[in-house]
């Protein structure tokens, strides 16, 4: 069977915009599907989980909010990646990563020769 999984974040930065499911669920962030290398570029937020009217912080890609990341960073790859298309056997086994980095994966239509995205 092939299903799609979807994605924290809309950009791969758990930001402000994330509010609403970050105080409940603070180490939630989008996973890549295989390893990649950070530039050492943080993204500037107000941090709305102190009470500090002037807090900010920093959050670096594929990480939870306020964790910055560092340059030559490598983030492991996983085969549940956010945002991709993975196959399995109907018990759940041989779980197989097809395609990550979507936006928003669904409507997957197949014709005899594969999968059409």
């Amino acid at each position: 069977m092939y299903f799609g999984q979807g994605t924290a974040t809309n950009s791969g930065i758990v930001g402000e915009d994330n509010k609403g499911w970050v105080e409940n669920y603070p180490f939630f962030h989008d996973y890549p599907g295989s390893d990649i290398m950070l530039n050492g570029y943080d993204f500037k937020a107000d941090n709305f989980l102190t009470e500090a009217p002037n807090d900010k912080t920093y959050t670096g890609a594929y990480s939870p909010f306020g964790i910055q990341s560092k340059t030559w960073e490598v983030v492991k790859g996983a085969t549940k990646a956010s945002g991709s298309i993975l196959r399995a056997n109907t018990d759940g086994s041989n779980l197989e990563l097809i395609a990550w980095e979507l936006r928003n994966p669904f409507r997957l239509k197949f014709n005899y020769d594969g999968i059409w995205l």
